[in-house]
This record gives structure tokens, C-alpha cells and sequence, in this order.
């Protein structure tokens, strides 16, 4: 196990991050576990002497590879800003005049419902959106309700884990009040089935039977901004609720 974790490489020849090293040793303690019937196997457990030696090999190769800058660079999304958000719309790609233009619904939906998986939006259905009226302070509200997710799937795991249920409240003198977008793009898609519909091209409010493809969808961020002539820095996009 030590020589095993000082020489393993991707197969192109490159190092594995270090936290990779971790992993790819808990599969192995996973696999002794649960196929070769060995319970007691514990590789990370500090005061059980029989893998010492692979501990400290692994610690070893870890620093080794740090120092060297494996696995030293992060991931890291570049937020939406305001300003951005406001190119987005002088720029005409957001608004509420044709059907090209709801896509603000997708910028919204991840503003507002702090959507971050891919799965969340491509999952995602009509019928968890609903406008309902409030008669305490006489409002409008839209309603989203949430189901399973990558982060939330149900379960025993996650029973404790509640499923979003938010509630936004209209603003009748706001030209952008997320209440009326909503409203409108509800009313021009069946009342169930996936959320995002295909946009008919051209100055009109209408949208095809057609639903966004996985790929469309993953990309939407990235082309809004391209669209609105917004300099992107590396790294996906997400936005930050202000």
C-alpha cells in the first residue's frame, strides 16, 4: 500500500491531486469492506498501528505533491454583479417583451431559488411554480416549491434536510417586480411539464412544445453574457443575490 500510493498515476502520467489520494484509499478500504468481508479494515484511523506505515507514506505524498502545485489551483465560479446584471438588461437580452427575452426566468431562477446544479434546473417543472394572492397585505406572491435534488434527494440521509419552499411578493411599482415576469411567462407554457420551453425567434411572446436541451441549459449564463457583449473571466458563472 505504500509503494501503491507513491506510484499511482493517472493514466497519462500526471500526479492525482492530493485529496484524490484520500479518496482513492477510501475506495479501496470500501472495497475490503464490503467485498472481501474485512470490517476492521481501517487505513486513516491514527491509533491503530497495522497501517501506520501507509499513513505516514500517504501524509508524505501529499505534502510531496502540494509543494509541487498538484491539486494547489481552485475551482471557483465568477460571480454576476449588479452592473452586469444591469448590461444584461439595457442591452435588451433580459426582458419581458418578447419570448427570448424571458430568459430572465433563468437568471431568476437562480438569483432568487439559489439554483446551482445543472440537475435542478433541467428537472425542474411547471407545476412547482404557482402565483397566489395574499389577502393580509393584499398582494401577489410567487410560490416555488422544491423537490429532490443533488443536494437534497430524500431519504433517510436527508430526512432532516427541508426541501425549498420560498415565497417572493409582487411590487406593483417596480417595472422589473419578479412577481410579473413570472406571471406572464406562466401564462404562455402548459401548466405542467418542464419549465424551460424553447423561445419562438423573433419580436413575439411565444414559446415552442420544445424543451431546452441539457446542453442549451448548461450553457445559458455563458451566453447571456455573450450576448450583452459582458467580458467573461475564466471559470462557470453564478449569481450572487443582492
Amino acid at each position: 500500500m505504500p509503494r501503491f500510493i507513491n506510484e499511482i498515476r493517472r493514466k497519462d502520467g500526471t500526479n492525482y491531486p492530493p485529496n484524490t489520494l484520500t479518496n482513492i484509499a477510501a475506495g479501496i478500504q470500501r472495497h475490503l469492506r464490503e467485498e472481501c468481508n474485512r470490517p476492521t479494515v481501517n487505513f486513516l484511523k491514527k491509533d491503530d498501528p497495522t497501517f501506520d506505515l501507509f499513513r505516514k507514506s500517504l501524509d508524505s505524498r501529499m505534502k510531496e505533491l502540494t509543494n509541487m502545485g498538484v491539486g494547489t489551483k481552485v475551482n471557483r465560479t465568477d460571480p454576476v454583479l449588479q452592473q452586469d446584471e444591469e448590461q444584461l438588461r439595457n442591452s435588451g437580452v433580459l426582458n419581458q417583451n418578447t419570448a427570448q427575452g424571458l430568459s430572465v426566468c433563468f437568471f431568476y431562477n437562480c438569483k432568487l431559488f439559489a439554483f446551482r446544479a445543472n440537475d435542478e434546473h433541467r428537472n425542474l417543472d411547471v407545476s412547482q411554480f404557482s402565483i397566489n394572492y395574499d389577502h393580509e397585505p393584499g398582494l401577489k406572491y410567487l410560490e416555488f416549491k422544491g423537490r429532490s435534488c443533488k443536494n437534497v434527494q430524500g431519504g433517510l440521509k436527508h430526512k432532516k434536510v427541508e426541501t425549498k419552499n420560498i415565497h417572493h411578493f409582487e411590487q406593483p411599482e417596480n417595472k422589473r417586480c419578479v412577481v410579473k415576469v413570472y406571471e406572464k411567462y406562466l401564462s404562455l407554457i402548459p401548466y405542467s411539464g418542464a419549465f424551460y420551453k424553447r423561445p419562438v425567434e423573433g419580436n413575439v411572446l411565444k414559446f415552442s412544445s420544445q424543451v431546452i436541451g441539457e446542453e442549451k441549459l448548461g450553457g445559458m449564463m455563458k451566453n447571456l453574457f455573450s450576448e450583452a457583449g459582458i467580458i467573461q473571466l475564466e471559470g462557470k458563472l453564478q449569481i450572487i443575490r443582492v
